[in-house]
């Protein structure tokens, strides 16, 4: 399992307390980095491929001032999941992904300490929290 992007590059197995200072205390981090994924990248010849391997589950997310923090949850095969947290506002939420404004449900977003409990789960079982509700990202809307 590792985390990309890490301070511009992959960081092979990620400690619990790397990822914990992610999501409570990773301003430098959000400031700098687009999107987070948790995955599994394949290593050939001393270099290592962004090409995630497709039979593992991935982890994608940000944390967006002042929503929290937005996950997408990538199954074995392909299927991608959001959280469903009921909000007042649930106007989208725009952020610049790879240089393209791109909208995310507002209603997608969870607080830190969920976050952290998300993260927690992918980490030991490489599967959705029950923490929140987790819909079909293609079917989603906000």
């Amino acid at each position: 399992l590792s985390l990309y992007p890490y301070e511009r590059g992959v960081l092979p197995h990620p400690t619990l307390a790397q990822l914990r200072e992610i999501v409570y205390d990773g301003k430098e981090h959000w400031e700098e980095c687009d999107i987070v994924c948790l995955d599994w990248f394949r290593s050939a010849q001393g270099k290592t491929y962004l090409n995630v391997l497709k039979h593992r589950p991935g982890l994608f997310f940000f944390y967006q001032e002042p929503h929290g923090i937005f996950f997408q949850f990538r199954e074995v095969g392909g299927e991608e999941f959001v959280p469903l947290v009921p909000k007042e506002n649930t106007e989208p939420v725009t952020r610049s992904i790879g240089g393209t404004d791109t909208h995310f449900p507002a209603t997608a977003f969870v607080s830190r300490e969920v976050a952290w409990e998300i993260v927690q789960k992918f980490v030991f079982t490489q599967r959705r929290a029950k923490v929140v509700t987790w819909v079909a990202a293609e079917n989603f809307h906000s």
